[in-house]
């Protein structure tokens, strides 16, 4: 492979070289003997090289001859002096944090950035890819979690090295959130290849709610349900998820709405077709069970603009949901191009385009019943 050997002088001003899947021997004075040495760098057709007026080196984002060190740094150069390298993690998270909390199956995505370093190597995470060795200095990468267990947290570790120097270990904490219990007689109503979401605000009213939580979502101290009329909000649900807000029916209930969906004007661009149901149990979409034991219509499949209606038990209108004064519900979203009728556990999370965030602005309407 062709060589091009530049020696560092006193410059008044910048050369900037691009290599031609080249190698570039550098010849550099040892900041400990004074002594030269040549450095080899590795570089490909898109990396520039750059020595700067003041001397200092840019390649391969290597700023410094100490960085350069990285290069050599597994034996390849005996007589360089390495002694003074440190190595160091810059940054490292998973989905941008420090700390996090996902469903079984849900995608960690960790991003990380060191210096001085030639390698890093992941831990903390059994039964992962993210335990593998030979990680670049710089680098993200992406691992679902579905053998990882439901109730326990894990610290993923990462530690980079140049040679026999290490750098301290960073690492940034996964809690795996438990799947609530199934109530009684709801065993195989929710689709088990999906995880709820604790997390469906993108933005503006209600963002950081407890997804969980109907009152949270769309209620109020004094209205927790249905919530005041008119209440708007940029809901999303994430690839694989799907929504169940509990609530509970005042007594002598007397009011009648529906929740009704528009084209997103948010940031997440795409709205899909959806499955609601209104059910006594939690991301219930079996539509058989649901419509034998309830009055009117409580199982809607709709377009991305549509909406599903409630209505005081005995209300009559048999295209709204009858709801029991003091009983405990669900009001249960889900993303899918499947039919209407397709069993939970069938049930295909789909988002147009292939994207993995669908959302619309949902809102509820409340008015005194006739």
């Amino acid at each position: 492979m062709p060589k091009i050997t530049i020696t560092l002088l006193s410059l008044f001003f910048s050369v900037s070289l691009v290599a031609q899947n080249k190698t570039i021997d550098i010849s550099v004075p040892d900041e400990t003997t004074g002594q030269s040495v040549t450095l080899t760098v590795e570089l490909d057709g898109s990396t520039p090289l750059v020595i700067g007026a003041d001397g200092t080196v840019s390649a391969s984002g290597l700023t410094s001859v100490n960085d350069l060190c990285a290069g050599v740094g597994l034996g390849e150069c005996p007589e360089c002096n390495c002694d003074g390298v440190q190595v160091e993690i810059k940054n490292f998270s998973v989905n941008g944090q420090t700390a996090v909390s996902i469903f079984p199956n849900d995608t960690l995505n960790f991003a990380w950035g060191s210096q001085g370093a030639w390698e890093c190597v992941g831990s903390g995470l059994p039964t992962t890819t993210w335990n593998t060795l030979d990680k670049a200095p710089d680098g993200t990468q992406q691992i679902t979690s579905p053998d990882l267990e439901p109730g326990a947290t894990y610290s993923a570790a990462l530690v980079c090295s140049n040679g026999p120097v290490q750098s301290l270990a960073s690492t940034v904490q996964v809690d795996v959130i438990a799947p609530d219990p199934v109530p009684a007689g709801c065993e195989g109503r929710n689709p088990e290849q999906f995880a709820r979401a604790t997390s469906c605000i993108h933005s503006g009213s209600a963002f950081g709610a407890d997804c969980t939580s109907y009152r949270e979502v769309f209620g109020s101290d004094d209205n927790p349900f249905p919530g005041p009329d008119g209440s708007a909000r940029n809901f999303i649900l994430n690839r694989g998820q799907y929504a169940a807000m509990q609530f509970v029916v005042p007594q002598n209930f007397d009011r009648e709405g529906a929740w009704n969906v528009v084209e997103s004007q948010f940031v997440v661009p795409t709205a899909g077709d959806r499955i609601w149901s209104i059910s006594k149990c939690p991301g219930d979409f079996d539509q058989q069970a649901i419509e034998a034991e309830s009055t009117g219509r409580c199982y809607v499949k709709s377009g991305n603009t549509s909406s599903i209606a409630y209505q005081p038990s005995g209300g009559g209108d048999r295209f709204r949901c009858e709801l029991e004064p003091g009983e405990t519900y669900y009001l249960n979203v889900v993303f899918t191009d499947s039919a209407s009728g397709t069993a939970p556990n069938d049930l295909n999370w789909f988002c147009p385009s292939g994207v993995d965030t669908c959302g619309n602005n949902m809102s509820v309407t409340s008015r005194r019943a006739n």
